[in-house]
């Protein structure tokens, strides 16, 4: 089920978002506050930030690491 806020799952990623994704990141704001400025699900977010090599990996290990949890 998709998350509150998430209108815009699934839909091809407007060069505001990559830019919102992109400076959101370079500041610190954290994946989820991104997800829900740009209204995307906050895996869909995550997938993109990788897919463009902008999610430091370190961060995305710790993820997966507390995941397994």
């Amino acid at each position: 089920m998709a998350e509150p806020g998430s209108l815009n799952n699934g839909k091809p990623w407007s060069a505001m978002e990559l830019d919102d994704l992109e400076r959101g990141l370079r500041i610190g704001v954290s994946i989820e506050v991104i997800a829900d400025f740009i209204m995307r699900d906050v895996d869909e977010v995550r997938q993109k930030a990788l897919e463009l090599g902008i999610l430091p990996k370190r961060k995305q290990l710790a993820k997966e690491a507390f995941d397994l949890v």
